[in-house]
């Protein structure tokens, strides 16, 4: 009996990695499938054809903004935390750019705004950092632009969210924005 129950382990184990196997090559050949191609155009410099790889080149880093950001929606805040377990402002500001452009930022939002060319606010793109000046000497809070209005940040009350700059809370507390050097 032992002997059979072994065999069926084994088979389920080899059908399972088979199939994992399987599985990523689709994901792959897919991958392949939407890549976009941009070829180089025929003949002298073209701004228009430029204009085209900026736009794709922002939209790739926007998709890369989005998927480093979702894993963190919802995570509770933890005041000086840097992980998935519990975060806060800059520890996500933090982990979320170094992840997109693989820049490391300092820790506190007071440094982060060292760490700024300052920009106006209708001059935001998504990955550009918001503060708001919240209380105190050192009361400030960091957010990272997404696009449309909106930011995400770790709420000391939700976590980390999704907010809107319009929210009239963060209308009266906006401080700075800025584009990473």
């Amino acid at each position: 009996m032992k002997k059979k129950y072994c065999f069926k382990v084994w088979g389920i184990l080899i059908i399972l990695l088979l199939l994992e196997v399987g599985c990523s090559q689709i994901r792959q050949s897919q991958k392949e499938i939407y890549k976009p191609v941009i070829t180089a155009p025929d003949g002298p410099y073209d701004p228009d054809y430029t204009q085209v790889v900026s736009i794709l080149d922002n939209r790739d880093e926007e998709a890369r903004l989005s998927s480093a950001i979702a894993p963190w929606l919802g995570v509770p805040y933890k005041f000086g935390g840097s992980t998935r377990s519990g975060v806060d402002c800059s520890g996500l500001v933090m982990n979320v750019i170094h992840e997109v452009r693989g820049i490391t930022l300092r820790r506190s939002s007071i440094e982060m705004m060292k760490e700024i060319d300052p920009i106006d606010k209708s001059q935001l793109r998504p990955g550009d950092l918001v503060f708001f000046k919240i209380g105190g000497r050192t009361g400030y809070h960091v957010g990272i632009y997404t696009g449309k209005g909106k930011f995400a940040h770790a709420s000391t009350s939700k976590g980390v969210i999704i907010s809107n700059l319009e929210e009239p809370y963060y209308v009266r507390h906006y401080f700075a924005s800025g584009r990473i050097k």
